[in-house]
């Protein structure tokens, strides 16, 4: 999880700080299996969450979309995949003005991009899931794809480009315990030439057996955010 502070108010709804936006990213393992919803709700209401990014959604054209809304949000932005793993979705607070960039999005690569407005603040946004066992072309290609969107990204002159997911990339620049995979150092070296930091700094998967920090937030304004921590996992999640 993580705030934003624009330069820019938000609505009336944040009589105490009118410049901050709070997201979080969660990998779910299903969003419709358990009580997830109900989890991610009642996290939404005691960190007043904004946007929730969700990766491995599980979900497929089964499932409706208000069938796993959230009360106070627009429904869901999806990528699907299936019902037996991957999928990408986002979740943006009714009071954000936004709309999907998919000219941002290339076919091959889980991910979605937002244009979130601010009164005058442009940010975009994106969630991105890459599955673990590529192999070293798939992995290239989408660092390449990446990057691509990035650029396109960054044509529109947006005020902050936030980008987050489960990467299953590891660097020791992230977090200095992790051994670093391809992934992580291909990555590592497109977030630099991009001018991203990488703004979380303790692990985020399997905190118990082998921790490692798989779930990133990239941007390339750091100083507009402030508190990123990590919550304790959903069940069953990271």
């Amino acid at each position: 999880m993580a705030r934003l502070t624009t330069a820019d108010p938000m609505p009336a709804r944040y009589p105490g700080n009118k410049k901050s936006l709070s997201f979080m990213h969660v990998n779910v393992n299903s969003i419709v299996a358990g009580s997830k919803l109900d989890e991610i709700s009642a996290l939404v209401s005691e960190f007043r969450l904004d946007i929730i990014a969700v990766t491995e959604s599980w979900l497929d054209d089964s499932i409706e979309s208000h069938e796993i809304s959230l009360a106070g949000f627009q429904l869901p932005f999806r990528r699907d995949r299936n019902r037996h793993g991957g999928g990408v979705l986002i979740y943006v607070s009714n009071l954000i003005s936004c709309k999907r960039r998919s000219d941002l999005e290339p076919q091959s690569v889980e991910t979605i991009w937002l244009e979130l407005k601010i009164g005058s603040f442009k940010i975009l946004f994106a969630a991105y899931y890459r599955p673990p066992g590529q192999n070293v072309c798939i992995i290239d290609e989408f660092i390449d794809s990446f990057t691509d969107s990035v650029i396109r990204a960054r044509s529109s002159r947006p005020d902050a480009i936030v980008v987050t997911g489960d990467f299953n990339a590891k660097h020791n620049e992230w977090w200095h315990l992790d051994p670093i995979n391809y992934a992580g150092a291909k990555l590592y070296q497109a977030t630099q030439l991009a001018n991203f930091e990488q703004i979380v700094r303790e692990p985020t998967c399997d905190l118990s057996q082998s921790p490692s920090l798989i779930d990133l937030i990239l941007t390339d304004f750091p100083r507009f955010f402030s508190n990123c921590r990590v919550l304790a996992p959903l069940s069953g999640c990271h």
